[in-house]
């Protein structure tokens, strides 16, 4: 499908384009592949009730995120009429250890704090660190795609979450103490003012029900937080 438009917001390019081209194919060529889509979360914008279900109606606050939704409801369209056999997984804070690292500034946090923690850097919380994050770890994220790509239970959209939540500054000291106690290298979290330009969506306290997920041929959190930052310190060392 061509698009010529410059200037594009590159979430539209890496979300909104690829699932139009696939849908197309797929009902050109008749063969209804099976799809699994890396949606996020953060779809379902500011919530005042935790956990959050798939029921929860999504109200994306940035362009990213309704681009995202945007992508789910073209493959949810596509699924309703034959052509493609699709789920959405909505990825609550994934982590874990990588060969690469994301250009955005909100992606890969934990990586990033665990990297800076190996270098002495003094750890900023903004706003205290004192708000609600959901962490997943990377091997747990790869069992569910595995789980709904081989299921035929009817659920389109599923949340990928432990539905455990733990402050950011809870989580950014169990990173320093860790590498303290393997490194003998210490840093302080501190306090930070929010920069000016932050999304609102980073103010936000989250927590994501897993409850569908779970009855999936009995998918589960098998590495929990303690243990996955552990993993995490052990690799970037």
């Amino acid at each position: 499908i061509p698009f010529a438009e410059e200037n594009v917001d590159d979430s539209l390019l890496s979300n909104l384009l690829p699932i139009a081209n696939l849908v197309y194919a797929s009902k050109e060529l008749k063969s209804c592949p099976k799809v699994v889509y890396a949606s996020t979360a953060t779809v379902y914008g500011m919530n005042d009730t935790l956990p959050v279900s798939e029921e929860v109606i999504p109200r994306p606050v940035s362009v990213y995120d309704l681009h995202k939704l945007y992508a789910e409801q073209h493959l949810t369209m596509a699924n309703h009429q034959g052509i493609i056999s699709a789920k959405s997984l909505r990825l609550a804070n994934v982590y874990g250890p990588s060969l690469s690292e994301s250009h955005s500034r909100d992606r890969g946090i934990l990586s990033r704090i665990t990297k800076a923690c190996i270098q002495g850097d003094e750890i900023n919380a903004y706003g205290g660190g004192n708000y609600l994050r959901d962490y997943i770890y990377i091997d747990d994220v790869v069992d569910a795609f595995l789980c709904s790509g081989i299921s035929d239970m009817p659920h389109t959209v599923l949340n990928v979450a432990s539905g455990i939540g733990t402050t950011v500054k809870a989580v950014f000291e169990m990173i320093a103490n860790e590498v303290g106690e393997n490194a003998g290298i210490y840093s302080n979290v501190i306090n930070t003012d929010w920069p000016q330009d932050v999304n609102i969506i980073e103010k936000r306290n989250f927590i994501a029900s897993n409850k569908n997920l779970k009855s999936m041929h009995g998918w589960k959190v098998n590495v929990p937080l303690k243990i996955g930052i552990q993993r995490l310190v052990k690799h970037f060392s």
